[in-house]
């Protein structure tokens, strides 16, 4: 019945879970052709489980908040290939499937979306990804059992302090090392 909706522009379904065991979003299992709802702006939080819900995702052009769960790492690449078609996007929240598995995020896009300033990240990802310090507009960034380690500070963890116009940087068991360090004059 909610694909009948076309005019919908907000869609939340799901909820914010703090407990012992776990903590964050809580999504839904979206309807096969969630595509459809072509006026969706704002869309939180569907379960990422299968590739064809990522290439409906793909199809919400005019999404400016999408939140999604259960990215499985499988499915990284052609989540970023419908995050390429998202041009308006301005917040996203990307949950994997399980708190420490990987998001397999690493993947090129162009292009980056250019008005996006909230991303949340709750995965492991390693390394910092190249297309995240491409974001011109970012000023949240959370990034949460992300597993970074100690670098250079080349492609690390330390390359966000050139990030142009971040204001908040909250890392939630995000880093491995010793010391976080960072050069003056970052951080602008």
């Amino acid at each position: 019945e909610i694909l009948k909706l076309r005019k919908l522009h907000v869609l939340y379904v799901g909820r914010i879970e703090i407990s012992a065991e776990y903590h964050g979003l809580r999504g839904f299992k979206s309807p096969d052709k969630i595509g459809k709802l072509l006026s969706l702006e704002n869309l939180q939080a569907i379960e990422a489980d299968n590739e064809k819900i990522l290439r409906e995702i793909g199809k919400l052009t005019k999404l400016r908040s999408l939140s999604i769960t259960k990215l499985r790492k499988e499915d990284g690449k052609e989540f970023l290939c419908s995050l390429e078609k998202l041009t308006n996007l301005k917040t996203l929240v990307v949950q994997s499937i399980e708190d420490d598995m990987t998001l397999d995020l690493r993947h090129p896009i162009s292009p980056t979306p250019r008005l996006l300033e909230i991303l949340s990240l709750q995965g492991h990802i390693g390394n910092i990804l190249q297309w995240v310090l491409s974001l011109q507009s970012l000023t949240n960034l959370v990034l949460d059992n992300s597993g970074l380690r100690e670098d250079d500070g080349t492609k690390g963890i330390g390359s966000l302090q050139d990030l142009p116009n971040l204001i908040e940087l909250t890392l939630q068991h995000a880093y491995e090392g010793e010391m976080l360090l960072f050069r003056a004059g970052g951080f602008r």
